[in-house]
């Protein structure tokens, strides 16, 4: 190739959304780290043998942040008080083939979320806007506020999303696959099918168990979808309008939905803000070394009807304690 080709190539490429500069290739041995013993630490072993302690923000990951998992980390600044010399950013999801990278770093979906508005990538939101970061809007800070050049706004909601369904773990559910296995590698997921009866990869959140107080995954995502919701709805603010942004971080998968399996209350009321109008939207997101490139708009899959306990729904929005559990039996899902 001549040089002249090779800048025009390199000219045709889509420039990354974020660099994430050097990253230290890294297994993990334990989490929480047999030194310290928190869920924030792992013993990860570089490829020279060494080991060192590694911060986990985003704990286990959806199973992801496990024993053997192959990490990619940056490497901390020096301090006094910090005990450990890296941070995992990215983890390679060996559950499914072929491998694909996660963004796992809870930082991330906000971060590339951001880039994403201020470049006018996020087509459904339109492109004349000033983006203003962490508002307070209601009862809840908005991760990000786009002040329209008609006066109108848009308040967005972003969510990080790491974890997909796996058709492969689901039929294995369905033959009674080891339940002890099941609850670390989300046999229970239930894919998403085509009206063909061809099943697809679907990115899902939240994931997760659910609170035994409070019966739900994030009483606090419920919340703020649920404010949202009301601040769209408000006739007294007609100009605003509301948006959940749901940046997937992996590039496998082909639409998104939120899990009923873990949180059947965040579906609901997700379907309820679809309902009346709130825009609900998913963007996944390309992962090369340390580059995060934007891939495409995934197609949102909503229950028509989220069935989910109107009690324990009411109980999470008012903050009351949830009602005694029902006891059914339980039917397959398909």
């Amino acid at each position: 190739m001549t040089v002249r080709g090779a800048r025009d190539e390199a000219m045709a490429r889509p420039a990354p959304l974020l660099q994430l500069g050097r990253l230290v290739a890294g297994k993990v041995l334990a989490r929480p780290s047999k030194n310290i013993r928190t869920p924030y630490v792992a013993d990860v072993a570089l490829g020279n043998g060494q080991e060192v302690l590694a911060h986990t923000p985003m704990l286990a990951c959806a199973g992801m942040v496990v024993p053997d998992a192959h990490v990619l980390m940056t490497e901390s600044g020096p301090s006094k008080t910090r005990k450990t010399s890296h941070v995992v950013q990215l983890v390679t999801d060996r559950r499914f083939d072929p491998p694909v990278t996660v963004g796992a770093h809870p930082a991330l979906g906000e971060q590339l979320a951001r880039i994403c508005l201020e470049r006018k990538l996020v087509q459904e939101l339109g492109s004349e806007y000033q983006v203003r970061a962490q508002q307070t809007f209601g009862q809840s800070r908005v991760d990000f506020v786009l002040e329209h050049q008609d006066g109108r706004r848009t308040l967005v909601e972003v969510k990080n999303v790491v974890c997909a369904d796996n058709e492969k773990l689901a039929e294995l559910a369905a033959n009674g696959g080891d339940p002890d296995a099941a609850k670390s590698a989300f046999y229970d997921r239930i894919a998403v099918v085509k009206s063909d009866g061809q099943v697809v990869r679907s990115a899902i959140f939240p994931d997760g168990k659910a609170n035994p107080k409070t019966r739900v995954v994030s009483e606090r995502a419920i919340k703020h979808v649920q404010e949202l919701t009301r601040l769209h709805a408000d006739k007294a603010q007609a100009d605003v309008d509301a948006a959940v942004l749901f940046l997937v971080n992996r590039s496998d998968t082909t639409c998104f939905r939120p899990c009923h399996e873990s949180c059947p209350v965040f579906a609901h009321v997700l379907a309820q803000a679809a309902a009346v109008g709130v825009k609900v939207l998913a963007y996944n997101v390309v992962w090369q070394g340390p580059d995060a490139y934007l891939g495409c708009s995934l197609p949102v899959h909503l229950p028509a009807t989220a069935e989910a306990d109107l009690e324990l729904v009411e109980a999470v929005l008012t903050g009351q304690s949830p009602p005694p559990r029902r006891h059914k039996n339980r039917r397959a899902l398909g």
